[in-house]
């Protein structure tokens, strides 16, 4: 099992595509009472879970909070792992790099997320500066590349030169990029396509996020902007609610097809999300 624990929605940049709404005003983050609900669920979970992804906001500017997570975690799995998303804002330098991560009790792995979005905020030479450093200290570094428009492949050729793996993943008009006019493409999902035969990617992943609760979902049905209501956005006290409610059985035994098919479902959607949408508001 993967866990997913978002820090804070502060940031050092202000994406405009940012799916949590996420910037340097956002001083939103994880309670001392939510933390130790954390602690609570990792522990009685710790066999099950092999990684812990921490994201934000930006996970660097929240250091002391990881610290003090991971040292909460009394039980820990041989092959665990803690994985850091980050935007490399702060990799100006390698000096800067080492004292940085000298600071984290403990990483396995980095994921850069950069992009046309991310690109005004951090230079490539940040880029350049921490994947070095990462693969100096056998830290696993791989990239997270938004595809807004045809410029996608620029940056996965970056990255692609550096020997370094990119995710491709499309625009979703979510947070922030709700309040965008539609000027970036996704490409339509077809009615035959394989995708409709899989489940939902995220049904075996954990997320906790400050000021919300437990949830599989990380996306449309946790930051869209119509989902300001707590009765409306799918989040939950304790892992045991999540598990018991009814979209994640419904998510957890039938592919999309077989959802579609209970829905009434525009024939265009451009992400299996957009459908999750809305058999959510369809059902709730």
């Amino acid at each position: 099992m993967k866990f997913g624990i978002m820090l804070g929605f502060a940031c050092n940049a202000h994406c405009e595509h940012c799916t949590t709404s996420s910037g340097p005003g956002n001083k939103t983050h994880l309670t001392d009472f939510e933390k130790s609900k954390i602690a609570s669920f990792f522990n009685e979970n710790a066999k099950q879970i092999h990684k812990v992804v921490f994201s934000g906001g930006e996970p660097f500017l929240y250091i002391d909070d990881i610290n003090q997570i991971l040292t909460s975690f009394t039980s820990i799995s041989s092959d665990f792992q803690v994985e850091v998303i980050t935007n490399a804002i702060f990799a100006s330098s390698a000096e800067k790099c080492a004292k940085e991560f000298s600071r984290l009790k403990m990483v396995n792995s980095v994921i850069i997320s950069y992009d046309e979005f991310h690109s005004p905020f951090c230079s490539q030479q940040n880029i350049l500066t921490l994947v070095k450093y990462c693969k100096e200290n056998n830290i696993n570094v791989c990239a997270s590349v938004t595809k807004g428009s045809y410029k996608a492949i620029e940056y996965v050729k970056l990255f692609s030169d550096l020997n370094v793996e990119s995710q491709v993943t499309d625009f979703k008009y979510t947070g922030r990029g709700a309040l965008l006019t539609k000027k970036y493409f996704n490409d339509a999902i077809q009615p035959n396509s394989d995708i409709l035969d899989s489940k939902c990617p995220l049904i075996n992943t954990v997320n906790y996020f400050p000021g919300k609760g437990f949830s599989f979902c990380c996306g449309h049905l946790m930051f869209n902007m119509e989902y300001n209501s707590p009765i409306k956005r799918f989040a939950f006290d304790s892992y045991a609610d999540m598990i018991s409610s009814h979209l994640y059985q419904e998510l957890k035994n039938h592919n999309f097809s077989e959802i579609l098919a209970k829905i009434k479902c525009p024939t265009t959607y451009t992400s299996v999300c957009d459908i999750c949408q809305h058999f959510y508001e369809e059902t709730m």
